[in-house]
């Protein structure tokens, strides 16, 4: 699903996308979608792109940079992703690559017409066979683009489904938000120097392979849990502009 340049895109529109991509796996693979999210069979068989790790400090001569998403002849795609991420060096890094390439996958579904040469290219980078656009994701800097693909990765490998299925499972079928204000509290007195997760998100985190702090986010963002500042991780409409 391309959505156009400076059309509002809400929270219900960016779950329903990533559903999408969900549902085109469903129609070429006999399996579907699982728990852990299958990105790479989704980069081949939705996507029919490639991807490949590289020192993005040294292919781009800039910091920061964690991954890029382009178009070869306007259709292929090809995600670049630094090789500080790759799991097979660092397993540790794991939940952070499943995100970065979920991240990417909201690139080539919310932003097609960028990235077909629609408009122009951000950087004004020149490639030795073309110029063509490409979108570099930061480790810092976010505009609207970024926050849209970081909303379709969560929903693309946390399902909304899927996460309040676990929820069921966990609490039955009438349990309200869990409180984890006091928890977060004590997390933050005892490591300070540390963003507070709480525990759910951790155990949670395991089962859909993301990082504590993605999961997290979602609990919070799906109304799973409360935390000290109701709504903390909602993020202001305008992000939501493309």
């Amino acid at each position: 699903m391309a959505l156009k340049r400076d059309r509002f895109i809400n929270k219900p529109e960016l779950e329903a996308s990533a559903e999408g991509v969900l549902n085109a796996l469903r129609k070429v693979c006999p399996e579907g979608p699982t728990v852990p999210c299958p990105l790479e069979k989704i980069l081949e068989d939705v996507y029919d792109g490639f991807m490949h790790f590289e020192d993005c400090k040294k292919l781009y001569k800039q910091d920061g940079i964690l991954a890029s998403v382009t178009l070869h002849g306007g259709d292929t795609p090809e995600i670049i992703i630094d090789e500080s991420l790759n799991p097979a060096e660092h397993q540790r890094m794991r939940g952070r690559y499943r995100f970065t390439l979920a991240h990417e996958f909201g690139h080539l579904t919310l932003h097609q017409d960028f990235l077909r040469g629609g408009f122009e290219n951000e950087l004004g980078l020149e490639f030795p066979d073309e110029k063509r656009p490409i979108i570099l994701c930061r480790n810092t800097q976010k505009d609207r683009k970024e926050f849209q693909a970081d909303y379709f990765a969560a929903a693309l490998l946390m399902p909304r489904r899927d996460v309040v299925n676990l929820w069921h499972q966990r609490f039955g079928n009438n349990h309200g938000p869990e409180d984890v204000c006091g928890e977060l509290m004590d997390m933050a007195k005892a490591r300070p120097q540390y963003k507070p997760v709480c525990r759910l998100a951790i155990d949670f985190a395991r089962f859909f392979e993301v990082s504590k702090e993605a999961m997290h986010n979602r609990l919070s963002s799906l109304g799973l849990i409360k935390t000290e500042d109701d709504g903390q991780e909602a993020l202001p409409e305008e992000m939501f502009m493309t």
